[in-house]
């Protein structure tokens, strides 16, 4: 997740429910199906879904979000899993390092997104230690994000 005063946007894609209920983890809900939430500080919060219909029984998801301060920070822990970066600052070019606590490595997703929030690399990631080439884009501040299946953490990248 970004750093703390910045928006994070939700997006239900449950179907058949006739409504919905998010917990954001800090004490804040939401009852709009897609909604947005600005976290005020940093820390790990455990994100919650559920979703009612008048047909079957509620359906619930929880997602755990990482919610850092952009400036020095090069490592995070998300539940069972840390991200490194390296280097960064970098002139686009970087290692991913993913070391997982149950020492395998899941199936991740990776989104490089732009300031304006435009996805502008996409990869799934499979191994241990990646090599991520930015060298094309402008210099500038890039969130990474990576998801798994049960969590996901953005990070910012900078390329000189």
């Amino acid at each position: 997740m970004f750093w703390p005063n910045s928006t994070a946007y939700f997006t239900n894609t449950s179907t058949n429910f006739d409504s919905c209920y998010w917990d954001f983890g800090d004490g804040n809900t939401s009852t709009d199906c897609n909604p947005w939430h600005q976290y005020t500080d940093t820390g790990t919060y455990t994100v919650m879904l559920i979703t009612k219909s008048n047909l079957c029984d509620d359906d619930t998801i929880t997602l755990a979000i990482q919610v850092v301060d952009p400036t020095g920070v090069d490592e995070l822990t998300v539940n069972n899993w840390q991200l490194t970066i390296a280097p960064n600052p970098n002139n686009g070019i970087f290692e991913l390092r993913i070391k997982n606590k149950e020492l395998k490595i899941e199936n991740f997703e990776l989104k490089v997104l732009n300031v304006l929030g435009e996805v502008i690399h996409h990869q799934t990631i499979e191994s241990a230690n990646e090599l991520i080439d930015l060298s094309t884009q402008s210099k500038g501040i890039y969130l990474l994000k990576l998801q798994s299946e049960n969590s996901v953490a953005v990070h910012k990248v900078m390329v000189q």
